[in-house]
């Protein structure tokens, strides 16, 4: 195993590293010199971000009745709502990875928009006086911000531990289902009646709550490894990395198009297509 450092390397204080897979590392910047914060406050940031905009998925179902209710829409329609939803959500995953990816635009500012396009959502489900608005505010404009903000979160925590990727970003998936149960609590003690009430109120909170808490989010540099832990060591050493040897790290790192010529990808893609209904 070989350790690279090449003067800027030696100058800064960071070291790249190459393990025996051939896989890249750069360690010697902490967290804290990186974003002012531990890579903790990443965590739970990007957690309390998709537990603010959860509603928007997980409680529509609660939205139904009042949905129908006070606009004369039947099943098909208010089915249509959440299909399109669905649809922009995943929709927009790949542009979004491919503007975190090319630092276009940063992680903080991502998610940012992607709260305040979902709180346009939330309040859509509320205010949307026709059938043509609210398909556009909630399905269109709320479906493509909480897509942005999920991407986002999900692709930035994995960065930030890249020694506990599954765990950590298993942690922050479940944020996106936790923050519908108060929402339904609310909406059950309050009855249908309470139920725009409740959801002007998520809409808020998300308009409020994501600009201030995912500014935090800030991406670490390409191939950041946390300095307390031995690279090499916890490519080989299960006592270190306990998914070996049934999790082997791969042999290299792949980019989106050598990921789809492996033809995994699609296979993955295929299976959670299959499961999602």
């Amino acid at each position: 195993m070989q350790a690279s450092t090449s003067d800027h390397s030696i100058s800064t204080g960071i070291r790249e590293v190459t393990d025996l897979y051939g896989r890249h590392y750069r360690i010697g910047l902490s967290a804290e010199e990186i974003s002012g914060h531990s890579r903790r406050v990443q965590l739970w940031a990007a957690w309390v971000c998709m537990v603010v905009v959860s509603p928007l998925q997980y409680s529509f179902g609660i939205a139904v009745p009042g949905l129908q209710a006070s606009n004369g829409w039947g099943h098909t329609q208010t089915l249509w709502l959440l299909a399109v939803f669905v649809a922009c959500q995943a929709g927009v995953a790949v542009p979004v990875s491919w503007l975190h990816r090319s630092a276009r635009l940063s992680a903080g500012r991502l998610v940012v928009v992607g709260g305040l396009l979902s709180a346009v959502g939330l309040l859509s489900l509320v205010y949307g006086d026709a059938f043509a608005v609210t398909l556009i505010g909630y399905s269109l404009v709320g479906g493509a911000g909480a897509g942005m903000l999920y991407s986002t979160c999900l692709t930035t925590i994995a960065r930030w531990f890249p020694d506990n990727r599954v765990a950590m970003s298993g942690f922050v998936t479940g944020g996106f289902a936790c923050g519908a149960v108060p929402t339904i609590a609310l909406v059950a003690w309050l009855d249908e009646r309470g139920t725009e009430l409740v959801f002007a109120l998520a809409g808020l909170v998300a308009m409020v709550v994501v600009p201030a808490i995912g500014r935090l989010l800030t991406d670490p540099p390409r191939h950041w490894w946390p300095a307390h832990i031995d690279a090499q060591a916890w490519a080989v050493d299960r006592r270190l990395n306990s998914s070996l040897p049934r999790n082997i790290p791969a042999a290299r790192h792949y980019s989106p198009a050598d990921a789809l010529r492996t033809g995994v990808l699609p296979r993955i893609w295929l299976v959670l297509a299959s499961i999602s209904a």
